[in-house]
């Protein structure tokens, strides 16, 4: 996949690039797992960050998988 395909947007529902979030999981419904830092915001959703490991998860996470960990925004 082309990454540069997809166009950098303001961000959805006030999420930025450096914030810190959980997201729902996939395996377990109505989960959501901390840990996670928002990467990217595209017009599609979100690239995430892995924030133990550094790594960015492949996939894109819809607007509804992703919200901030405990209300506060990652200081930058």
């Amino acid at each position: 996949m082309e990454y540069g395909s997809l166009r950098s947007t303001a961000g959805h529902r006030g999420l930025h690039a450096g914030d810190t979030v959980e997201v729902r999981t996939r395996y377990q419904e109505g989960q959501w797992a901390h840990g996670y830092e928002v990467a990217e915001v595209l017009e599609a959703g979100y690239r995430i960050l892995r924030r133990g490991s550094q790594e960015i998860i492949p996939d894109i996470f819809g607007m509804a998988e992703v919200r901030l960990d405990g209300g506060v925004r990652s200081l930058q």
